[in-house]
């Protein structure tokens, strides 16, 4: 069964597996569903989904008509978004928020409050500079680095390039 990954950020910068949740759907694709079928979807259309309109709902996170806290929420899906440590609560309380404004039927899966507990848990523990997302285990880990020919290595804040802090871009 597919699964999403929440990762740390180690102190040394390496950003390893801390917890994986069965079913990938209930973390990008539960966050990419509510967005798309509340500010996107053609209800005309009976088969209108983000799995056919992506790229317009990848731009709701700049769309300053969608709430700050739902912005948040859906840029944390993105590809090797890092959330600061300093952020953590933020990134909770849109959770939260999320949770509030799109339900979670009991029929449907949805990671958001165990995200919310193990965050919080996280941050307790004091041993992370951060937090990063692996939300769909179909496809190649982007926080798993294959050199040359070897058998791979966590990626590192400090070596490798393509990350970028989600509370550095999205702008209220």
């Amino acid at each position: 069964m597919s699964y999403a990954e929440l990762k740390i950020v180690e102190e040394n910068g390496d950003v390893v597996g801390y917890k994986k949740y069965k079913n990938s759907h209930g973390g990008a694709a539960f966050i990419w569903t509510q967005l798309y079928d509340k500010y996107l979807k053609d209800h005309n259309i009976s088969h209108d989904s983000w799995l056919f309109g992506g790229d317009k709902l990848w731009k709701l996170s700049s769309d300053k008509s969608v709430p700050y806290f739902a912005r948040k929420v859906l840029a944390s899906t993105y590809d090797q978004v890092i959330i600061k440590r300093e952020n953590l609560f933020d990134l909770v309380e849109s959770f939260e928020k999320f949770l509030e404004v799109f339900s979670s039927s009991k029929n449907i899966v949805c990671h958001l409050f165990n995200w919310i507990e193990d965050i919080r848990e996280i941050y307790k523990d004091n041993f992370c500079q951060g937090i990063a997302f692996y939300q769909m285990s179909v496809g190649q880990d982007p926080w798993w680095v294959y050199d040359n020919e070897d058998e791979g290595r966590p990626y590192n804040l400090e070596k490798d390039e393509g990350h970028w802090f989600l509370f550095d871009e999205i702008e209220e």
